[in-house]
């Protein structure tokens, strides 16, 4: 059984009630688990007998992106880390030129880009989403704000703006070698971008 987690508000280290998420993402693993076993007791499913096999896998959506900065080594470290997340959940989506980036997008309204209006809202249409740029143009250039920060004045100072950065596919399966993966390919991968056209063309090498 897969558990896949996605969150629609903010969220904090901590709950209202002043319990940490951790406890909480443990504890429902815990339900999830009995539940299942118990469901199957009395029976003679085969599962029961190799039920640690069969445990419930929790998908971090994006790295975990209303913990963390989304799709960054930031949100992927703290996933794996500290929440316990079983499975990383990936997007990936094209640039302009054509390279593989970890990201859910397309709109980049979460993302400084340098050179680029830090107001998404005031951004041109052009300069809105990953495909209207090269990879050149974001590689070390683009930082992504923290969940429940609006603002993304003052990113690019963050002490920790590395582990902010757009990342490509590549430089991810450099990092996390052994991570289980839920890859997803997002729109831009049937868009004609350059004088490549649809899916066949954009997964070429």
């Amino acid at each position: 059984m897969d558990l896949s987690l996605r969150h629609r508000g903010p969220r904090y280290s901590e709950t209202p009630d002043g319990v940490s998420y951790e406890y909480k993402i443990g504890a429902l693993r815990k339900q999830f688990y009995e539940n299942f076993t118990i469901g199957m007791k009395g029976g003679s499913n085969r599962w029961i007998k190799n039920r640690k096999k069969h445990l419930t896998n929790l998908f971090a959506h994006r790295g975990g992106a209303l913990e963390a900065p989304e799709s960054t080594l930031k949100a992927f470290d703290y996933t794996l880390n500290e929440a316990g997340a079983d499975v990383l959940e990936v997007d990936v989506q094209l640039t302009k030129d054509g390279e593989i980036v970890v990201w859910h997008g397309p709109n980049l309204a979460n993302v400084f880009v340098s050179k680029v209006n830090p107001a998404p809202e005031k951004r041109p249409i052009g300069r809105k989403r990953i495909y209207d740029f090269a990879w050149c143009e974001l590689d070390g250039k683009a930082w992504v704000a923290d969940p429940w920060n609006c603002s993304l004045e003052g990113l690019p100072e963050a002490a920790d703006r590395d582990k902010r950065e757009l990342l490509l596919f590549s430089e991810f399966l450099q990092t996390y070698p052994k991570a289980p993966l839920n890859i997803e390919l997002k729109q831009s991968f049937l868009k004609k971008l350059g004088d490549r056209d649809g899916l066949d063309d954009n997964i070429k090498e």
